[in-house]
């Protein structure tokens, strides 16, 4: 499934049981430092074992043409937004605003939360911010 920025969608396990809502509320990508995703969410008052307890780099993904993936990873500690690059754990029926880094090919353009027990929910990375470098001739 697709979602949109700035749109609230259905956390669903597999198992069909509604684990909470998230939305995209921002997407910024650092060439070299992965991506950098502000969300929220609300957990559902889901208490078992099968709850949404945490998320973390771990819990996306790049999407490659053709329907492949490959597993985010952590954000290098060379990066500023290592800081973030960390999991958070999740209670039942709370609300968060959480950001979150995550380390993706640069060449990356679609990415996917997938927490465990989940089909997963893909959507579009915006391009990479392009830094200027402006050089001046020595005197």
């Amino acid at each position: 499934m697709t979602v949109a920025p700035g749109r609230w969608f259905t956390v669903v396990g597999r198992d069909g049981v509604e684990l909470g809502s998230a939305k995209i509320d921002d997407i910024v990508r650092t060439p070299g430092c992965g991506v950098e995703l502000t969300l929220s969410i609300t957990t559902s008052a889901e208490a078992g074992p099968d709850r949404w307890s945490s998320l973390g780099p771990g819990d996306f993904a790049e999407l490659r043409s053709g329907g492949a993936t490959r597993d985010a990873r952590t954000v290098g500690s060379d990066c500023e937004q290592s800081a973030v690059s960390t999991t958070t754990r999740l209670s039942p029926d709370r609300e968060y605003e959480i950001v979150l880094t995550f380390q993706l090919d640069d060449s990356a353009q679609r990415a996917m939360l997938r927490p465990e027990g989940t089909g997963g929910w893909a959507f579009d990375l915006p391009p990479l911010t392009t830094v200027a470098v402006v050089t001046t001739p020595a005197a």
